[in-house]
């Protein structure tokens, strides 16, 4: 494992500047994502290429693609439990470019604040 911080908004990830061998692989990225509440969410995917992606243990979408990255060309309603949340994302890649991101938003696809309760 290799911790990557990214600064950026979106927080785009490179993977080619991380890892040397990047001809048919996969790579995995894990992320714990603390709620201050239960919220029904939709996660905003874009890779290159296919993915898999699991919330909490459980596989919530997989798109066996060869693509570009495109920023949220995915979108799968999951939802986030109070207090911890894993989130592990398997990347596919063939060759050529290699990147991913991943994006918390609310159903009307906002962006949401993940230290505050919800209002509603």
């Amino acid at each position: 494992w290799k911790k990557i911080v990214v600064d950026e908004i979106p927080a785009k990830i490179d993977l080619t500047k991380h890892f040397k061998n990047n001809n048919d692989v996969a790579c995995y990225g894990y992320a714990e994502i603390n709620s201050p509440a239960e919220r029904e969410i939709n996660l905003r995917i874009g890779t290159d290429d296919g993915c898999k992606v699991w919330l909490n243990g459980e596989q919530v979408h997989a798109n066996n693609a060869s693509r570009g990255f495109t920023l949220d060309d995915d979108t799968v309603a999951a939802k986030l439990v109070e207090g911890k949340n894993t989130l592990l994302v398997k990347v596919l890649q063939g060759g050529a470019d290699w990147e991913m991101c991943v994006r918390i938003a609310d159903r009307e696809n906002r962006p949401i604040d993940l230290r505050a309760k919800d209002k509603n």
